[in-house]
């Protein structure tokens, strides 16, 4: 057994996550090790409804370990996450997104893993709309490359167990990322240090709404941002690895386009995928409806995706139900937000 001889600190940046925000927090103060900080980075702005919200669900808990820090306005995650890492004071950091929550053990397992590395990841179940699972199984052979071509390859930004000391030499996070700041961050901390990793799942990601959606524009200029910072692993791959990673990007830029409204380019953008013959059947339903008038949101693309994945679905559900603890844990938390009457029977 770990003694709590190390400080944890645990960054949670919150914007526009109250409805979860609870649920995150007391998954923290519940966990089996109790030498922790808790760090509530409030990027929402002073004097917000969703700042007074926020210090409302604070108050409620009543921990002394929780400090909360707000923004004098929203800025964005990276620089949350680097607000929460100056305040803290831990041996080791690890961040929890407002919207995730961890398992009893998280912070205990990996302090008892990590013994000499100085970076770690374990394994997640991803939970979309109270209706989609699947479990991320982290690559024992994670690198700089794998991370690059692979944009869930931790499953979740909450994944990240870290040393003070590396974060540090890495200088945080990379405040001009708005989108990908954490696979941004990873892939610099891949290249200084080789990650232990825990075949264990530990946290959920949980996906209930559509936030916080960038706009077309603003993901292709990051998008830049990325390619030019790495140029030098994208140089590395071969053809058949751009090929993917490309693929990959207009699938995701579809999605973006179809939530946002934006008929004309999603229409152009599913043509490319098309000639690659890679066009997704849950794609192709949802550009139809998309058609037809249908507004498509976060939760009704999950479903419809969900009715195609059922067969696996299903398996991942048995899977995971085979782990009576996780299964158990997992049905309690998403109840609270979706209430006893959603079927986990299936």
């Amino acid at each position: 057994m770990m003694e709590d001889r190390y400080l944890v600190s645990v960054i949670i940046p919150t914007y526009k996550g109250t409805d979860n925000l609870e649920r995150a927090i007391t998954s923290i103060t519940n966990n089996e090790y109790r030498n922790i900080e808790i760090i509530v980075v409030d990027d929402n702005g002073k004097n917000t409804t969703e700042s007074y919200a926020t210090k409302d669900i604070i108050k409620k808990i009543n921990d002394p370990r929780i400090k909360y820090v707000c923004h004098e306005k929203n800025k964005n995650g990276a620089v949350a996450r680097n607000t929460g890492v100056n305040n803290s004071k831990g041996d080791y950091i690890t961040f929890l997104d407002d919207d995730d929550y961890m398992l009893p053990k998280r912070i205990l397992n990996s302090l008892n893993m990590i013994e000499k590395a100085e970076l770690l990841f374990c394994d997640v179940c991803d939970v979309r709309y109270g209706v989609d699972y699947r479990i991320c199984r982290v690559n024992d052979n994670l690198s700089p490359e794998y991370m690059l071509l692979n944009e869930m390859a931790i499953g979740t930004g909450s994944n990240i167990f870290i040393t003070r000391r590396l974060y540090k030499e890495l200088d945080g996070f990379n405040e001009t990322y708005t989108r990908f700041q954490d696979r941004e961050f990873i892939i610099r901390a891949l290249q200084k240090s080789k990650p232990k990793i825990i075949h264990e799942v530990l946290l959920i990601k949980s996906k209930n709404k559509q936030n916080n959606q960038p706009s077309f524009a603003k993901r292709l200029e990051i998008e830049n941002i990325f390619h030019s910072d790495f140029d030098n692993l994208f140089e590395k791959l071969t053809k058949e690895q751009i090929c993917g990673y490309r693929n990959a990007v207009e699938h995701k830029h579809l999605e973006i386009l179809i939530l946002s409204g934006n008929k004309d380019k999603a229409y152009e953008v599913a043509n490319i995928i098309k000639y690659d013959d890679s066009l997704k059947a849950y794609e192709f339903l949802s550009l139809c409806l998309f058609k037809l008038g249908f507004k498509i949101n976060g939760s009704v693309m999950s479903m419809i995706r969900y009715s195609f994945a059922r067969i696996r679905n299903i398996k991942e559900k048995r899977r995971i139900k085979k782990d009576r603890f996780l299964w158990e844990f997992i049905k309690s938390n998403e109840e609270k937000n979706y209430g006893s009457s959603r079927n986990y029977t299936s």
